[in-house]
């Protein structure tokens, strides 16, 4: 993706957050233009605004840059990993999980469930199910409760664009990282 176009999808994805135009001239370099990870860094700094700005998301990248980038490196190897793939994706991924995690567990928990489903099409009653078990329903004021926490949880996931529902609203899909 060239500067103009990254520029414009930031833009528009931070919605009504006003940045200066060489904050997003970095945060686009930065990211290596890559749409995903720009996606996913608007809605960070969207959803965490006004307590995040574009500045203080590249200050929290660059720190993730050397934590993630060394687990990337382990013994273990780079199964099927591009040596020159950009690690943006996998960093803007990682602060928005940290965030996620550490303030709405039930979230980091459904997440890291849908991870265990093939990326398109996860049936959204299936985790709807996982939420209830989770949360120990014994009533229906309980199982009620629980359907409000899931859909809190589905609507955490969304506004930081790490899943989306298809139209018909019956699954959940998220990109195949």
């Amino acid at each position: 993706m060239h500067d103009a176009a990254a520029h414009a999808l930031l833009r528009k994805k931070l919605g009504d957050v006003r940045e200066e135009d060489d904050s997003i001239a970095k945060l686009a370099t930065t990211l290596d233009h890559m749409p995903l990870a720009l996606v996913q860094a608007a809605a960070y700094i969207r959803e965490r605004a006004p307590r995040c700005s574009v500045r203080q998301y590249l200050e929290e990248y660059r720190q993730s840059d050397s934590r993630k980038t060394s687990l990337l490196n382990r013994e273990a190897g780079q199964l099927r990993r591009d040596e020159a793939a950009s690690n943006s994706v996998l960093i803007t991924w990682q602060i928005s999980f940290d965030h996620i995690r550490s303030t709405r567990q039930s979230a980091a928990d459904l997440l890291s469930l849908m991870s265990f489903f093939n990326p398109q099409g996860i049936p959204e009653p299936t985790l709807r199910r996982y939420s209830k078990d989770a949360a120990q329903v014994d009533t229906t004021e309980d199982e009620e409760e629980a359907d409000s926490a899931f859909d809190e949880d589905l609507d955490t996931l969304q506004a930081y664009s790490l899943v989306s529902m298809t139209a018909d609203n019956d699954t959940c899909e998220m990109h195949a990282l």
